[in-house]
């Protein structure tokens, strides 16, 4: 998939999971992890739609999800309470 459709797909991944971190959250204090897993899955899109890493977009929206919650969890880890 390429072009003008793999970015829409995109798209739809980054609002489905920002969307459901909001909600599971309740408010939008999730923004400063999840802004930076937000670039590295914009770079990983543009990584693979080169060397194709990854099968777009069901192994995408895993790899997504993953470093989603993974930035979320460091931010977790060092905010202090």
């Amino acid at each position: 998939m390429t072009g003008t459709r793999s970015w829409l797909v995109l798209g739809l991944i980054v609002i489905v999971l920002m969307g459901s971190c909001t909600a599971m959250a309740g408010n939008l204090e999730h923004y400063p992890a999840s802004l930076p897993a937000l670039v590295v899955m914009l770079v990983g899109k543009v990584l693979n739609d080169r060397f194709k890493l990854v099968k777009w977009p069901m192994e995408f929206i895993l790899w997504s999800a993953v470093i989603l919650i993974l930035f979320n969890l460091i931010h977790l880890h060092f905010k202090p309470f």
